[in-house]
């Protein structure tokens, strides 16, 4: 069973020695040359998909489009995303090794590989989850400021968006509003403008800020006064409020059951250390069949207790 630490610390250590070297070393050296090849691949895609009348957004693939909106959503930087790529494909390429080594088969290995591969992807998306849950229970309970704000200026969104970007406490609801309000100030044409509206709105993803960010594009590209259905919007606002101060519905039961396999798949392993033996335990793992289910339920367990987490936060949206 040492053999499982070993390749742990050492597909931990070999993953963060190569994503290192590369960040430092390699990256700075060839960033121009990676921009430029980008942007004249960029270019050119541009006018095949022009040709065909299709955009750079759906030009992109879906997958590279989804990890592009969850990092910006968390406000990292556009170059996170080759980054998030990059240490994927290390992490696949690096546990692929040292499984392989220990196992001798190439399905197995794979399959391994591939489960710990997803796992800074899961990682994104609990933190991204987390933050919805969180900004969007901040986002009700400061709409009434919003229209506040909006009216004190005049009716203008982009001063209502700085403002609100200052007045909020909230930090996560706070980096919405400034990417939003930084995109504003670029100047960009209105699909641009429209796709820094959607991450806004993922960010949060609630459908309160759905119907919120159609009224900003309303607002800000045709200079329409959204007045009134900023009202309506909090009106439905204040009943969801009241929806949420009168559900009693436990969760007591489904937060011990996430919780249960953190417990058991210690204790089970504990157990069978203790009936088997060290030497027992080394055999039974370097069978590929055991090790296998045994990779399999560690990532399950990781998101049971995952999802527990997050269910236990209050749900604002709808």
């Amino acid at each position: 069973m040492y053999w499982l630490l070993d390749a742990a610390v050492g597909i931990i250590g070999y993953t963060s020695l190569i994503v290192g070297i590369w960040m430092i070393a390699i990256q700075p050296l060839l960033m121009d040359d990676f921009k430029r090849l980008k942007r004249r691949f960029k270019r050119s895609r541009q006018l095949r998909l022009a040709n065909k009348e299709v955009t750079t957004k759906e030009g992109r693939s879906a997958i590279g489009r989804h990890v592009r909106y969850i990092l910006l959503a968390l406000n990292y930087k556009e170059s996170a995303v080759d980054m998030f790529f990059f240490s994927t494909i290390t992490l696949f390429g690096v546990t692929f090794a040292f499984v392989y080594m220990n196992i001798k088969d190439v399905v197995i290995a794979g399959g391994i590989s591939l489960i710990i591969a997803c796992i800074p992807y899961i990682v994104l998306r609990f933190m991204v989850i987390r933050k919805r849950l969180h900004a969007s229970l901040v986002f009700l309970n400061e709409f009434s400021n919003f229209i506040q704000v909006y009216q004190s200026t005049r009716r203008d969104i982009y001063y209502t968006i700085m403002n609100m970007a200052k007045e909020t406490q909230d930090k996560h609801l706070k980096q919405s509003y400034m990417g939003l309000m930084s995109s504003i100030q670029k100047d960009r044409n209105q699909e641009e403008f429209k796709e820094s509206v959607y991450i806004f709105v993922y960010s949060i993803n609630s459908s309160f800020v759905k119907r919120l960010g159609k009224l900003i594009i309303k607002s800000y590209l045709d200079g329409t006064d959204i007045s009134s259905g900023l009202n309506d919007l909090n009106n439905d606002i204040k009943k969801r409020k009241k929806d949420m101060a009168t559900e009693k519905t436990s969760k007591l039961d489904a937060i011990m059951t996430g919780y249960l396999p953190a417990i058991l798949l210690p204790a089970s392993l504990f157990g069978a250390w203790k009936i088997s033996g060290v030497v027992a335990m080394d055999e039974i793992f370097f069978d590929p069949l055991v090790f296998t289910v045994f990779t399999i339920s560690t990532v399950m367990t990781i998101i049971s207790v995952l999802l527990t987490i997050i269910n236990q936060k209050p749900k604002a949206y709808m």
